[in-house]
C-alpha cells in the first residue's frame, strides 16, 4: 500500500477526522506527548506543518503566518506549528527564531507517524528537484538563508484545518519546496466557519 492511502481511506474533507487519527500524538519542547485530538478540544486548530528547522522556504512561511496570526486569534483558532525533529530540536527552533512570545502552539511529531497518516508527502525528488530548487533560489534571493537542517530533510509539510466539532475543514499537502498552504485560505474557512455557528440575527 503506497503512503498516503490510508490518509485518503480515513481523510474526507467536511467529514468527521478517523479515530486512528486523532489518536495520534505530537511531541512539545518539554518532550510531553499530546493526542492529536486534544488541540481541537475547544477550539478550531489549524495545523501548519513545516519542513525540518532549517528550511528557508518554512521560514518565509512563518514570516507569512506571523503576519495573519491576529486575525486567526480573532477567530478563536488554535494554531500549532509541527515539526519532524526532536523535542530539543524544536525547542532550540523556536527561540533561534524567536517565536516563543506569538499564539502558537509549538508541537513534533519526530517518528513521522503523524505525517504519514495524513499522506504528507515524503521524497527527495519533491525536496531537491527543479520546481524546489527553484523556490530555494527564490527565498534565498528575497533574504531568507538556510540554517541547519533539523529533522527529516526530504519531508514536506502542509496543513489541516479541523473544528471543534472533529470535522476536517481543510487538508493541503505541500507538492514540494516553496509550495505552502494559502494561510488567506485557511481564514477564509475560519471566517465560514465562524459565521455558520453563529446564531441568525435578523
Amino acid at each position: 500500500m503506497c503512503r498516503g492511502t490510508i490518509a485518503l481511506a480515513l481523510l474526507t474533507v467536511g467529514g468527521p477526522i478517523a479515530g486512528a487519527i486523532e489518536a495520534l500524538v505530537l511531541v512539545d519542547p518539554e518532550g510531553r506527548a499530546h493526542s492529536l485530538s486534544s488541540h481541537w478540544s475547544e477550539r478550531d486548530a489549524l495545523f501548519v506543518f513545516v519542513r525540518h528547522f532549517g528550511c528557508v522556504a518554512c521560514h518565509e512561511q512563518i514570516e507569512r503566518l506571523r503576519a495573519r496570526l491576529a486575525e486567526l486569534e480573532a477567530l478563536s483558532v488554535r494554531v500549532v506549528i509541527v515539526g519532524c525533529a526532536s523535542s530539543d530540536e524544536l525547542a532550540a527552533w523556536v527561540e533561534r527564531e524567536s517565536l516563543a512570545s506569538l499564539p502558537l502552539t509549538f508541537r513534533t511529531d519526530p517518528t513521522l507517524a503523524v505525517h504519514e497518516a495524513l499522506g504528507l508527502y515524503h521524497s527527495a525528488w519533491r525536496t531537491w528537484g527543479p520546481r524546489a530548487a527553484l523556490g530555494f533560489v527564490r527565498a534565498v534571493a528575497r533574504g531568507t538563508l538556510p540554517g541547519p537542517f533539523r529533522g527529516a530533510v526530504s519531508q514536506q509539510g502542509g496543513a489541516l484545518f479541523v473544528g471543534r466539532d472533529a470535522l476536517v475543514r481543510a487538508l493541503a499537502r505541500s507538492g514540494h519546496l516553496g509550495d505552502y498552504p494559502s494561510i488567506g485560505a485557511m481564514i477564509d474557512l475560519a471566517l465560514a466557519a465562524r459565521v455558520a455557528d453563529s446564531p441568525l440575527r435578523l
